[in-house]
This record gives structure tokens, C-alpha cells and sequence, in this order.
């Protein structure tokens, strides 16, 4: 056991630490892909917010302003 003796048949620990590196480059790639939705119009539990769809309900013209006003003031 010489100061060469894991690399002694030429690749050392890479057989072993290559299946760990690509599970963690695997896992990143998930959590970019799947992980970070948008959550913008989101709650917490991933359901719209009342405000959220009194909002898209004006925006595609369903209410007028005075009723978005007056529902977005029983909303506060």
C-alpha cells in the first residue's frame, strides 16, 4: 500500500462518486423544471384567492367598476 494505492487500477473513487454527481444534477434539473411553479396568483394551498378572481372576473369584463369596487371593499 503505496502513497498510489486508490489509484492504483487508474480511476479511483470516480466509479463511485459519478452515480451520486448525476443524481444531484438529476435532481436539480427536477426541482428547475417542476419546483418553482408561479405562484402568483396563487394562495398557499394553490387555490386562487377571491381577490384573484374578482380581478380576472373585471379584467374580462363580467363586472363593471363600481360592482369591482364595491366587492373588492367587502373583500378588505
Amino acid at each position: 500500500m503505496g502513497s498510489g494505492y486508490m489509484w492504483s487500477n487508474g480511476m479511483g473513487y470516480f466509479p463511485m462518486i459519478m452515480p451520486i454527481m448525476m443524481l444531484i444534477i438529476f435532481l436539480v434539473a427536477v426541482y428547475f423544471l417542476f419546483g418553482r411553479g408561479n405562484h402568483s396568483l396563487r394562495d398557499q394551498k394553490g387555490e386562487e384567492s377571491a381577490l384573484d378572481i374578482l380581478k380576472r372576473r373585471y379584467a374580462k369584463g363580467e363586472i363593471q367598476k363600481e360592482k369591482f369596487e364595491a366587492m373588492k371593499k367587502d373583500l378588505k
